[in-house]
């Protein structure tokens, strides 16, 4: 997964502290989403899904990325 895509989903969720703590992981994890990409997980992935569709005005284009590419 493309790194500048992890830098900015985390970004527009609040940054890596307040992800790891909406998600349930800790925040070297998600810095090292930010370093390598995001992780290849489903259910990762549906996690930053929902909050991406709660918390960004704008989460289609986020969402449609995450997915796509």
């Amino acid at each position: 997964m493309d790194v500048y895509l992890a830098r900015k989903i985390i970004d527009a969720l609040g940054g890596v502290s307040l992800v790891a703590e909406m998600i349930g992981v800790t925040p070297s994890a998600v810095t090292h989403w930010k370093n390598r990409g995001l992780p290849a997980s489903i259910k990762t992935r549906k996690r930053l899904e929902k909050l991406l569709v709660q918390k960004v005005k704008d989460a289609d284009s986020f969402v449609d990325e995450l997915w796509h590419g």
